[in-house]
């Protein structure tokens, strides 16, 4: 599996990897859908693994690319994600 550290590609890089995960999540478009409660880095990490997803990091928190469903959550390093799911 293979994890990408948004760190290292920077800023525009970061968005672009975020961006290219969203609109993957549809032919057409996506939309965010807010998670409810507050959720830890151990606890996003378990969740990418029990779908084999691709793990995203950075400055501003962690996240999780699922290929088999095309959909991505973001989670700052507060704990609050969001959902990107095909409309």
């Amino acid at each position: 599996m293979n994890t990408i550290n948004l760190r290292q590609v920077g800023r525009l890089g970061a968005l672009l990897i975020l961006l290219a995960g969203a609109a993957a999540a549809s032919d057409a478009s996506a939309h965010a859908v807010q998670i409810s409660g507050k959720h830890t880095q151990a606890e996003i990490k378990k969740a990418c693994d029990d779908v084999n997803g691709v793990p995203v990091s950075g400055e501003g928190g962690k996240g999780c690319f699922n290929q088999n469903k095309n959909t991505m959550v973001a989670c700052s390093k507060d704990g609050d994600c969001t959902g990107f799911v095909p409309d």
